[in-house]
């Protein structure tokens, strides 16, 4: 389960950072609090705790950006701290609200891997 959390969790975020090149760390949480706030029908203190969130999680990768190719220790470090910030975030929904995240990632997981798989035919 925990793992499947974490690739979840990096392949969302994989995903948010492929759409939202060449934005600061701010402009891609607030792309994905509306993106979440529309598909959970998020109140406006859900909204903000999940932008901090999500803005320490983006700002944390683009420290680590460069350091992840065959450094497992940063993988490491970034998964915990990606497994770390969904526990928070799952702590702020509703029941139903947990449902739909869980739905919505499955989603940006598969297009993700689509994304991928059409880059890896070029």
């Amino acid at each position: 389960m925990k793992k499947l959390v974490m690739i979840m969790g990096l392949m969302v975020m994989t995903s948010i950072l492929s759409l939202a090149q060449n934005k600061t760390p701010e402009e891609r949480a607030n792309l994905n609090v509306k993106a979440l706030t529309k598909e959970l029908s998020l109140d406006q203190n859900q909204a903000k705790e999940i932008k901090e969130i999500r803005l320490a999680v983006v700002t944390k990768m683009e420290e680590l950006k460069g350091n992840l190719k065959g450094n497992p220790e940063g993988r490491k470090e970034l998964r915990k701290f990606n497994e770390e910030s969904e526990t928070k975030i799952m702590s702020l929904l509703t029941e139903d609200q947990k449902a739909k995240y869980k739905v919505w990632k499955e989603e940006k997981k598969k297009e993700t891997k689509e994304r991928m798989s059409k880059r890896a035919k070029k």
